[in-house]
């Protein structure tokens, strides 16, 4: 091997080759974040497109709470009877 002021040729393209390859490591990390980020921004809005916003109900309005426990009989009943609103709790609680 030649030698060049103390340190060896073989030495040298090493520590080149390994710059090298974090410079393609990074770029490439860099390039994936961004292909993420637009597929997130694509999820958000295919998401949000079909969603609603929730209702407001305001002190002494009737709400109709939706039975998630049928029996044989019930079938025909989906809701139970109506409510009056005692207190508003805000726009995105649903209980």
């Amino acid at each position: 091997m030649t030698r060049f002021e103390g340190i060896t040729l073989k030495a040298v393209i090493e520590k080149e080759y390994a710059n090298l390859f974090m410079e393609e490591r990074e770029e490439l990390h860099k390039m994936a974040k961004q292909q993420m980020a637009i597929v997130q921004k694509k999820n958000i809005a295919t998401f949000n497109k079909k969603r609603q916003t929730a209702a407001e109900y305001k002190v002494g309005d009737l709400v109709a709470i939706r039975r998630i426990q049928f029996h044989n009989l019930l079938k025909l009943l989906p809701f139970l009877r109506p409510y009056n609103v005692a207190k508003s709790i805000g726009p995105d609680n649903t209980h």
